[in-house]
């Protein structure tokens, strides 16, 4: 983990990062490691049924 500056000169570059990439601006929030939850569901499997032509 770094200091308050380091992160906030980590978040500064993902941001121009992104904007240049994509030409929007964008919210950046850094969170610990094992932030995000595990997904909760399962996923769904998509069947294509349709006949081909």
């Amino acid at each position: 983990m770094g200091t308050a500056s380091q992160l906030d000169a980590l978040k500064h570059k993902i941001k121009e990062e992104i904007k240049a990439s994509i030409v929007i601006g964008a919210t950046i929030v850094l969170h610990e490691p094992g932030f995000l939850p595990i997904s909760e569901g399962k996923a769904v499997r998509v069947i294509d049924s349709r006949k081909a032509f």
